[in-house]
């Protein structure tokens, strides 16, 4: 069968690479389809629970679509120096002008309520510090650093950061938001030019997406032509032929052409993730030229003829290759166990590739080599010396590797204990992202950049003034503000205990909740009729006063610590108050911490699928329950060895670590099958020893795998330079895992087969 479809091949080399162009020509058309998020949301399942809280709250609320301008105290001073209330003002002001602007909150226009008689006067301390005192400046910093509503939301407590928080109106964000975006970039350039003593960074939800978006430019303007001259590089070194290594070049590109191009026509979106498909479809899809090209050049130096090299090549490697790539392909497939969306698109769009470097590169592989002219002069390849030297030792002493083996792996594997699950979606970005070097400064002085937001609701409308409601809210508070990793809490209850205390003539005994809910609503009243235009408070309650939201703003902190705060909250309010106020926290670190905890679950059953099905798929192709089984060894341990070395190295596991285990088992299984269907070929075929058999698989596919781990891991390696945490880390990941697995198939798989194959039969 194998000498027919061989044969098929090398005979009709122009009808295939006709065909091969024309299919390749048709998926490319789908590129043009190909677009950029700009959306942390696509990491969850739109209609997930918690993703509908957070949909619901930016209904509701107004505060998510926003851009915030953090500006630092100059060197020995405050934000309160005249120049940087300066700043701040112009800030405000231009803000304005910003696209789409709804509001504009900062220091210098923050709304002071105050007694003034029988009267409540609202408005700002700081309205032109330009023109004011430096006495009225001190008596304003004096009553802000020391304000509930003000300490922790706008400015720190001694004066280090403070906000200019700017909410839009984005009704489309793919194509509103970057406006925003780079309108509030040229700002911050423009004061950052004319105020250079002072620090100023960009952040908030709008930044955090525009990044998001960035990332994908970003890989794609630096890890593709990185990924390309490594393969080059390594390709032109190992296989000796700078046309080998051009014509494998044109095969793993067509092949991202296609699987990209099909991505386009099906759905089209790309984020940091999918962004990750091209890389891997460039790095894994070199393995099956190498192993074409390995045994071509073998036998055109043995002195066959380009016709008969070729259909030999094909003919040994078309099982190995069919087999690696449809097991490759299951692995790929696996990640749809992923509880997060973009990986499981990933899985499908390097799957394709897959499929797509099978055939090209039994079909357009072999069309190009015939086609071109020969002028490579043929040697082994480098590596085949040592490959014959380790298998001789191996074969005189399997116990010892096996020994050694174990006891490594053993050692390493002990590092799985200190991993722990821990995603935090601002650390996903590097620090040469503004927007991670922005959270990174207010870190240091605020909380704020992690945050659980609940929308509690009252007994209906303009419930929110009922004393009970009020009560609890403000108990809920007071319980949230000691927690340790709480850093400030924004409630409703604290404007109308502030409201108290003015109509008591800023008595700060009254700072507590008024005795009925007449008064409450009296106050609330002619507080928002004392708010000038542009400022109100629909960030914080909702249009028909039924519901309010309490945002709770932590220190930075592991996910499983915000889930533990979340889940403590919750049996809070059960215990604490009515069920009609009974809620579930939302937010950004709420969905990434739930889904990374529950996607490791996901892909554990993912992989274990993954490696049913391979194990299946390897029984059935290689007629050997014995194989098959024995496969799985080398096959499983990378893996978990490698999440030891990740323990060691790292230990945190988020979404995208998380995948590693289960994307990583299609790709080690390809050495472990090349390896034994060669020596199955030995045993079976030329009736050779089980020494024999292994020498002959080192001799015919060793230099082979080694070329193509190398390209493997350098590749993957490469990856892990982005600046974007998860790529990096699943790339590194990966590139460990490969590494072991290619130790394990050289000084473990060996010695398996030949404890297991003591009776000197077929097997």
């Amino acid at each position: 069968m194998n000498k027919k479809i061989s044969n098929f091949i090398v005979d009709n080399p122009r009808m295939l690479l006709c065909l091969s162009i024309v299919i390749i020509f048709i998926a490319a058309i789908g590129i043009s389809k190909i677009w950029i998020t700009n959306d942390f949301k696509v990491f969850f399942e739109p209609d997930s629970t918690l993703i509908q809280s957070l949909n619901k709250l930016d209904e509701e609320y107004s505060q998510h679509n926003s851009v915030f301008f953090v500006v630092g105290a100059k060197e020995g001073s405050d934000v309160f120096d005249r120049e940087t209330l300066q700043v701040i003002e112009r800030l405000t002001k231009k803000s304005w002008e910003l696209p789409y602007a709804k509001s504009v909150d900062s220091l210098v226009n923050y709304q002071h309520s105050q007694s003034a008689g029988e009267e409540l006067l609202v408005g700002s301390m700081l309205e032109d510090p330009g023109a004011m005192s430096q006495k009225d400046i001190d008596r304003a910093r004096s009553i802000y650093l020391d304000h509930p509503l003000v300490t922790g939301r706008l400015v720190d407590k001694k004066g280090n950061v403070t906000f200019v928080m700017v909410t839009f109106n984005i009704n489309d964000a793919f194509s509103e938001e970057p406006k925003v975006a780079e309108a509030a970039n040229l700002l911050l350039e423009e004061l950052r030019r004319d105020h250079p003593a002072v620090p100023l960074f960009l952040t908030g939800q709008i930044m955090g997406n525009q990044a998001f978006a960035d990332a994908v430019v970003q890989d794609m303007l630096t890890i593709t032509p990185l990924t390309y001259g490594l393969i080059i590089a390594l390709m032109s070194f190992m296989l000796r032929s700078v046309v080998a290594t051009m014509i494998s070049l044109l095969v793993v590109t067509l092949s991202t052409v296609f699987a990209v191009g099909v991505h386009g026509w099906i759905d089209g979106m790309v984020n940091p993730i999918v962004g990750f498909a091209p890389y891997m479809i460039l790095t894994i899809a070199v393995a099956d030229c190498i192993h074409i090209y390995s045994i071509y050049f073998r036998e055109r130096g043995l002195g066959l003829d380009v016709y008969s090299a070729l259909q030999k090549s094909i003919s040994i490697n078309l099982q190995p290759i069919v087999l690696t790539s449809i097991t490759t392909a299951i692995g790929f497939m696996c990640m749809h166990f992923s509880d997060s969306p973009p990986f499981r698109v990933l899985g499908t769009v390097v799957a394709l590739g897959v499929m797509a470097a099978l055939f090209l590169s039994l079909v357009f592989l072999p069309a190009m080599i015939q086609l071109l002219p020969d002028t490579k002069r043929y040697s082994p390849p480098r590596g085949s010396d040592f490959m014959k030297k380790l298998s001789s030792v191996i074969i005189q002493y399997p116990r010892r590797f096996s020994v050694v083996t174990l006891v490594v792996v053993c050692i390493l594997m002990s590092g799985i204990s200190k991993n722990t699950v821990d995603d935090n979606f601002v650390h996903y970005f590097d620090d040469t992202f503004e927007f991670r070097q922005a959270n990174d400064y207010v870190n240091d002085y605020l909380p704020g950049m992690h945050s659980i937001h609940y929308d509690l609701k009252a007994k209906g409308e303009n419930g929110i003034t009922d004393i009970e409601y009020l009560t609890v809210l403000d108990n809920f508070k007071q319980w949230y503000s000691q927690q340790p990793t709480v850093g400030y809490v924004e409630s409703f209850s604290d404007t109308i205990k502030q409201l108290n205390k003015n109509m008591h003539n800023d008595d700060q005994s009254f700072y507590r909740l008024p005795e009925n809910k007449e008064l409450a609503s009296q106050y609330l009243l002619i507080y928002e009729i004392s708010l000038p235009f542009g400022h109100d408070l629909t960030s914080r309650v909702n249009f028909d006063k039924s519901a309010t939201k309490m945002t709770v703003n932590t220190w930075s902190t592991t996910s499983s610590q915000i889930l533990a705060l979340e889940n403590n909250a919750q049996k809070w309010l059960r215990t604490n108050g009515p069920e009609y106020m009974f809620t579930t926290g939302a937010s950004m670190d709420i969905v990434f911490s739930s889904v990374s905890n529950s996607n490791v679950v996901s892909m554990l059953k993912g992989s274990f699928i993954a490696m049913l099905l391979i194990s299946v798929v390897l029984i059935f192709a290689l007629r050997s329950i014995k194989l098959g089984l024995l496969s799985l060894v080398p096959n499983i341990l990378p893996a978990v060895t490698a999440f030891g070395v990740w323990g060691f190295a790292d230990g945190r596991i988020g979404l995208a670590v998380s995948v590693v285990a289960c994307m990583t088992l299609g790709i080690v299984v390809d050495d472990t099958i090349h390896f034994i269907s060669k020596y199955n070929y030995a045993r079976k075929t030329l009736k050779s020893s089980p020494e024999d058999a292994i020498v002959y698989a080192f001799n015919t596919v060793g230099v082979a795998l080694l070329i193509t781990s190398v390209v493997f891991v350098a590749g993957f390696g490469i990856m892990s330079l982005s600046h974007y945490l998860g790529n990096a880390q699943m790339g590194l990941l990966t590139a460990i895992t490969i590494t072991i697995a290619l130790l394990a198939d050289f000084l473990l798989l060996p010695v398996l087969l030949l404890f297991v194959d003591r009776s000197r039969g077929e097997i």
